[in-house]
């Protein structure tokens, strides 16, 4: 019951992406509309809807920052989490660090300013993001080379748009 989908019908064998039916379930909003909608990742998708999951969630979020004394984390694949699950995700952990400044970067990964605006937007400018247009202005510069402007490498920038929540980077896992 805490699943919105699945790649696998043991029924018949058969791999594919099946939404698993039944009152409350649905693809979440709130996540990139690539595709359609972005819910689905691989494997068994969690129901970010569903209370019992919201609630577990927050509760080792608390948990996990406590124990390891964490003033910060790295939220991985956020465009395929419901949004408003992750600003109450991130209020809930704050809330419980009282005082002490806690961080958060989430990886969001695509390349169109349009919708990272509106992520930043609808978790109320809670999270950095990692500036992925910046990572593909960079590639294109080394694939250009000196035909490359760089008058052009911050166009359509998180550096450029939001400084403050902008997290360059120059490789990672999702760049082979």
């Amino acid at each position: 019951k805490h699943f919105s989908g699945t790649d696998y019908n043991q029924a018949n064998e058969k791999k594919a992406i099946y939404k698993i039916m039944g009152e409350g379930k649905a693809w979440s909003t709130g996540v990139d509309g690539e595709n359609g909608n972005y819910d689905y990742l691989m494997f068994a998708d969690i129901d970010f809807d569903h209370p019992e999951v919201v609630a577990e969630m927050k509760k080792w979020g608390i948990w996990v920052t406590n124990e390891l004394n964490l003033d910060g984390m790295r939220l991985d694949a956020i465009k395929h989490i419901n949004d408003n699950f992750i600003r109450e995700f991130l209020d809930a952990v704050r809330v419980n660090k009282g005082k002490d400044p806690f961080y958060a970067v989430g990886e969001y990964w695509k390349q169109d300013m349009h919708s990272l605006d509106g992520y930043l937007e609808n978790v109320k400018y809670r999270i950095d993001l990692f500036d992925v247009p910046l990572h593909f202005n960079m590639f294109q510069a080394s694939q250009n080379g000196k035909e490359f402007d760089l008058r052009n490498l911050l166009t359509e920038t998180l550096i450029t748009k939001h400084p403050e929540l902008a997290v360059t980077f120059v490789d990672n896992h999702d760049s082979q």
